[in-house]
């Protein structure tokens, strides 16, 4: 075997070996690849996968991989944009990486010849089954360069990605070679890293599973099953919160517990997901157990049950009735949405990957079981610990999560008490000899306060040229952090070709929305800091912290000459509140929720040294503020009630009603009008509704859900909301004769 020093760095850990006096020319790639296959049979046997990392010029790795996959006897694939054309390996485009969710190979080849796609690795790695093998193909060893693909993502100019970093890139093969399950072999130097596989010879490992609990695939995976049917059969508000780590089968016993459910009795169920291609497994699990079950578009038949099948966007337009709700990844959809589900449905299970293929989502587990224990105590909670595709004891898989960011957070010691003159706010600079140490916590922030957080923007975090990251402190403890993004500073032909529709660039997301969308020409030309990311530590939330910190950012960009701060996000009541109070205001309000989350998309500004010439920034806030009346019978009808009741209190309309409507109304309240024939001044009439004092036994929300739903959205009074009691249309009125008599009172 030849033996070249190895040149990874210190950090690994690895057996440094002195040269050999043999050359590279001793051994054929069929000689590799004879070696990888043994190296691979020795892991297999405790269910191990094994990582080999090829690095070289394409000819020498393509000739590399033919012999080893001539030797190999069982599933390969290809993931890769360029045309290798090996026999007996299929290759697919890389451009997708959710394409490969729910399958199980043996042998994974990634082109990485280009640069990594962190999303790309995260989701592929899942597939590998133990006793597999996965093979990188990536340039010479010696330069742990960007490249060309990831440096594109990067950055949002052409001309800045030789300013992109080479950090990301290089923590990521550093940390995924020094794990014993990985071998490093270049063109050039021969092994670099060679596997030094764990002592497990004492752990069996079998992925064929024991017949007494088929078709479960292991013991952890049948008592989840027997949960999932018991929380869809049995007592009524009991919801289940089934959560794992990736490779559990935890979209299988889904699927294997609504086949059971189903199987009893006729029943009708809605199964939400991110995307239809998701819950794949899922729906296969059904149509293989239901013999005559069947999928037509959106919608699973078998004998009289049906399932229907929702996307976060298209449930939160409306929840059709059920028996029961599944929601599967309920960490990658948006808090309001779950409880929207919860609210409607007596039987619900919620399934979350916290660790998973693309990303991770504790803000799931975090916020959405603190509504849970307020609003249904009885709800449980069921784990998948036991890994069904390989061992749990397969170093690979920490040394995967590792590389790239998803490795479990650590328990916090947390600072119980916060004061805005104990912060320290400050810029991290990439130069800094803890950067390292200071991302991981960071990212670790992000993960804990957000519902998706994926490895690429562990990669932009590293790298990107345009993004700026801050940070805050207490006690020397990391309690904060923003992610900025820098956008705008635009020539005016290229605004002008926006505006039009004739040029899009990748980034800009606030500039070029609010020229092309609102035909704000002007925007582009000016500067913005936009702000990607805001996480704040859980204990210290609405406390000042958040609000701290961006006034904070807000200064250093007016001492940079930047002309505002701007966000982009899925609307909620919540976060129209949090921006308003940071001096945020609303400017676009998209019209189509978005696919995965299900929300209405909304752009905030604020202005920092706005350049007097300008008026683009008064006209959108003016046009917003105007317009959102007449949008809430168009296109934002479905808009959340609570959402449309945190705008209106921040716009605060106010109407003139002439002495004739003031009567009009007045009459109304007699119940001498009814309800369509004074809908009109109604409408104006709810703006005050809305505003005006709350009797000691009701909530704002409460009251203004009614008059947003019934009036302002010129829906039909009809009961199909649970709001304050109304059973009926006739009793819907008579709460608006009776809210019209109370706030007349007031005047």
């Amino acid at each position: 075997m030849l033996r070249l020093v190895s040149s990874l760095s210190s950090s690994t850990n690895r057996r440094m070996r002195l040269p050999s006096t043999l050359s590279l020319s001793d051994f054929t790639p069929s000689q590799i690849a004879a070696l990888i296959h043994q190296k691979r049979s020795a892991a297999g046997k405790s269910g191990m996968r094994v990582a080999c990392i090829l690095a070289g010029s394409r000819s020498w790795c393509h000739e590399l991989v033919v012999d080893v996959i001539s030797k190999l006897n069982g599933r390969c694939l290809l993931l890769s944009d360029h045309d290798w054309t090996i026999p007996d390996l299929p290759n697919l485009k890389a451009n997708q990486p959710s394409v490969v969710l729910g399958t199980e190979v043996d042998c994974l080849v990634i082109d990485c010849m280009e640069g990594l796609d962190p999303d790309l690795i995260g989701a592929a790695s899942g597939t590998v089954v133990g006793g597999g093998v996965m093979i990188f193909l990536r340039p010479a060893w010696a330069n742990h360069r960007t490249g060309p693909k990831l440096a594109r993502r990067l950055t949002t100019d052409e001309k800045a990605i030789a300013r992109v970093g080479q950090r990301y890139t290089t923590r990521f093969w550093t940390r995924l070679a020094a794990c014993s399950n990985a071998l490093v072999w270049d063109e050039m130097m021969g092994e670099v890293a060679e596997l030094n596989l764990p002592d497990l010879s004492e752990q069996s490992w079998s992925n064929e599973c024991p017949s007494e609990i088929k078709p479960a695939r292991t013991p952890d995976q049948a008592s989840a099953i027997e949960k999932i049917v018991k929380a869809l059969d049995g007592r009524k508000n009991r919801p289940l919160v089934l959560s794992s780590d990736r490779g559990r089968g935890k979209t299988a016993a889904l699927g294997l517990a609504v086949a059971q459910s189903i199987q009893t009795r006729r029943k009708t169920g809605v199964v939400i997901s991110p995307t239809r291609r998701s819950i794949n497994p899922l729906v296969q699990q059904i149509l293989d157990q239901c013999d005559g079950s069947k999928v037509e578009e959106n919608t699973l038949c078998f004998g009289d049950s049906v399932l229907t099948l929702l996307t976060p966007a298209e449930c939160a337009k409306s929840l059709p009735k059920a028996d029961f709700a599944i929601v599967d990844e309920a960490a990658a959809l948006p808090v309001e949405i779950l409880k929207s589900v919860l609210e409607c449905y007596n039987r619900t299970v919620f399934s979350t990957t916290e660790h998973g293929y693309e990303g991770t989502g504790r803000g799931f587990s975090i916020r959405f079981t603190e509504h849970l224990d307020a609003n249904r105590p009885n709800w449980r909670k069921c784990e998948l610990r036991q890994p069904i595709r390989w061992s749990e004891h397969d170093p690979l898989e920490t040394a995967l999560l590792d590389a790239l960011g998803l490795s479990r957070s650590q328990t916090k010691t947390h600072t119980k008490t916060s004061m805005s003159t104990d912060f320290k706010c400050v810029r991290l600079d990439p130069l800094d000899k803890t950067f390292d140490t200071r991302i991981d916590a960071i990212f670790k922030l992000l993960i804990d306060a957000h519902y998706r957080t994926t490895p690429m923007d562990l990669a932009r975090l590293y790298d990107s040229p345009e993004t700026h990251i801050w940070t805050l402190e207490l006690a020397g403890q990391l309690i904060g952090v923003v992610v900025m993004s820098a956008e705008g500073g635009l020539s005016p032909e290229l605004a002008s070709d926006i505006t039009r529709g004739r040029r899009r660039l990748r980034g800009h997301l606030v500039p070029q929305t609010l020229a092309n969308h609102c035909g704000f020409e002007h925007a582009p030309l000016d500067t913005f800091w936009r702000i990607v990311r805001i996480a704040i530590d859980a204990p210290h939330r609405r406390r000042g912290a958040g609000r701290y910190l961006l006034n904070r950012v807000a200064a250093a960009a007016h001492a940079s000459g930047i002309d505002y701060l701007g966000t982009s996000f899925g609307v909620t009541a919540e976060l129209v509140e949090f921006w308003s109070t940071c001096g945020f205001e609303p400017v676009r309000l998209g019209t189509n929720r978005g696919r995965s989350s299900g929300l209405f998309s909304m752009i905030c500004v604020k202005a920092i040294t706005a350049k007097s010439e300008s008026n683009w920034h008064r006209d959108a806030i003016e046009r917003f503020n105007a317009g959102l009346p007449s949008m809430l019978i168009g296109p934002l009808h479905s808009l959340e009630a609570s959402v449309v009741l945190a705008l209106l209190r921040r716009i605060k309309i106010k109407p003139e009603l002439t002495p004739y409507e003031w009567s009009e109304i007045e009459a109304f309240g007699r119940g001498e009008r009814v309800y369509e024939a004074v809908y009109d001044l109604l409408h104006k009439f709810a703006f005050l509704v809305i505003e005006s004092t709350c009797r000691p036994d009701e909530t704002p929300s409460a009251r203004g859900r009614v008059w947003v739903e019934a009036v302002l959205k010129g829906k039909q009074p009809r009961f199909d909301v649970s709001h304050r009691g109304a059973r009926s249309r006739s009793e819907l009125v008579d709460t608006l004769i009776s809210d019209t008599k109370f706030i007349l009172k007031l005047q």
